[in-house]
């Protein structure tokens, strides 16, 4: 008969090697796992580590550089070179386009400012001795200049009568506010303190002056009448009501055409995009974007000695990669118009006269054609006789 104590013995070492193996092997299984696991996710960052260089490389091949060959991919009639407008452009019918009276019609409040807003521009100067200055008032004076009874250099106007608003702070201490009250023909004894610090003569900073002025008479803005047509406006008319009914002709035809534009503009739509073409406007734009920012950074220069903007991305306000999203949403925008404006040009069968280029070369300032190219000058040309050609045909009610 076995022992029973060795025989209990035995069981247990054998249930305990059982155990030690299933851990082993739990282990190893383990091991592998993690193995699989490292090897998968080693795998996936270098897949992301390829993908972002990768990324990197394709956004600096691609990065747009400026250009400003505005005439690049146009004709001479300023057509795109290439590009046949049939396959890209959605016909929308402009033609049909139904335009809201409301919009583009010139209110009479608006006539009544614009009125007097040109006679603001041609104030005029009255002498009557009744009226008095007051602040707001815009004067006509002469003075001379005294510091300890004599006339000192550069403190008269010899004559040269100046204009100055009153309150305006053009002249230094209460210099203006001395002569409210006084009427045209008077001389009024103004007493100033030039400023501590005084730039246009560092001699006269912080002395005492007395300046003789003469009120040689107070401006005002005159009627509108057929005198003031006929005075300032004899180009356009004769009399005030035929100068109101030209004004009125003149905005709602330009009000009418802004109209056409925009709507042409804001819904043209393409089928897809010439990807060329739309790298092309995105060089432009960012050649406008630079030379913008390179102004305005020359202008504060010189005029305050110092740049407005530290560098181009500091102007944009944004990361070059959220400009060049920019720029492709601008650039597909521009595709739309000018192809669609192309497309309406030959639907229409339209021309360009020399009249319309004449305008538009006017309007592009001097050397027009040695900076943009006749394509491009072109291109507007026949924009404007796109729209031109709408406003004769669409429906405003």
């Amino acid at each position: 008969m076995k022992n029973k104590k060795n025989t209990t013995y035995s069981s247990k070492s054998a249930t305990k090697r059982e155990q030690r193996r299933h851990e082993v092997a739990a282990q190893k299984r383990k091991k592998r796992i993690l193995k699989q696991i490292g090897i998968i996710i080693a795998a996936c960052l270098c897949v992301l580590v390829i993908y972002l260089i990768a990324s990197e490389i394709i956004y600096r091949v691609n990065k747009t550089t400026a250009s400003s060959d505005y005439s690049a991919m146009l004709t001479e009639d300023g057509k795109l070179d290439g590009i046949n407008v049939n396959n890209y452009v959605v016909d929308k019918n402009f033609e049909n386009m139904v335009v809201p009276e409301a919009e583009i019609v010139f209110s009479d409040e608006d006539l009544e400012a614009k009125l007097q807003s040109l006679t603001e521009e041609n104030l005029e100067l009255s002498t009557d001795s009744s009226l008095t200055v007051e602040d707001g008032s815009q004067v006509s004076i002469d003075y001379v200049g005294y510091m300890d009874g004599e006339a000192f250099e550069g403190g008269s106007t010899n004559g040269n009568s100046e204009s100055v608003v009153i309150g305006s702070g053009s002249y230094i201490d209460d210099f203006e506010t001395q002569l409210i009250g006084a009427h045209p023909g008077e001389t009024v004894t103004v007493k100033v303190t030039f400023p501590d610090t005084y730039s246009n003569n560092p001699d006269l900073a912080g002395k005492d002056a007395t300046f003789e002025v003469v009120v040689n008479g107070i401006y005002y803005a005159p009627e509108f009448n057929d005198a003031f047509v006929q005075t300032y406006l004899s180009d356009y008319a004769s009399t005030a009501e035929e100068y109101k009914e030209y004004v009125r002709e003149q905005h709602y035809q330009e009000n009418l055409e802004a109209y056409i534009k925009s709507y042409i503009e804001d819904n043209a739509q393409l089928s897809s995009y010439p990807k060329g073409y739309v790298k092309l406007l995105k060089s432009l734009q960012r050649y406008a974007d630079e030379s913008t920012y390179e102004y305005y950074n020359s202008y504060y220069s010189q005029m305050f000695g110092a740049a407005l903007y530290q560098d181009f991305q500091d102007y944009i306000d944004m990361s070059e990669k959220a400009y060049e999203k920019q720029l492709l949403s601008t650039a597909r925008r521009t595709a739309s118009a000018n192809l669609t404006y192309q497309y309406l040009f030959e639907k229409y069968n339209l021309t360009v006269s020399d009249e319309v280029y004449n305008e538009v070369l006017a309007a592009y300032g001097e050397d027009a054609e040695t900076k943009y190219g006749t394509g491009y000058l072109m291109q507007a040309a026949m924009k404007r006789t796109v729209v031109d050609y709408l406003a004769t045909v669409v429906t405003v009610e």
